[in-house]
């Protein structure tokens, strides 16, 4: 997403109540912001797409990024990234400290 719609889309009133909702959810019930999107808007995992420009990132292999985006981003565990990458939930978790090194070494 752009820059100009990201702009356009906090300043639309639905956005605001949104954030409102949000907070009330993780306030009242104790919840992280993945579990209330998650309550809100399940997500069939065996349906996640990858937005192109997380595999643009050159300082990561398509593994890795893929990974990395799943955790980070969508908050799967590693038994559940591994389950849908069909590796090894060890090879996940290398994959991913590998990662977050290189990240750390580029700073």
């Amino acid at each position: 997403m752009d820059a100009t719609k990201r702009e356009k889309i906090r300043q639309d009133d639905l956005y605001n109540a949104f954030q409102l909702v949000l907070k009330s959810f993780k306030e009242k019930h104790d919840l992280n912001t993945r579990e209330v999107i998650e309550l809100i808007a399940p997500h069939d995992k065996e349906s996640i797409t990858i937005p192109i420009q997380v595999l643009q990132n050159r300082q990561f292999g398509v593994l890795e990024a893929t990974v990395v985006y799943l955790k980070d981003e969508i908050g799967l565990k590693y038994s559940e990234i591994a389950r849908l990458l069909n590796r090894d939930d060890r090879t996940i978790w290398n994959v991913y400290n590998n990662a977050k090194k290189k990240t750390k070494r580029k700073r």
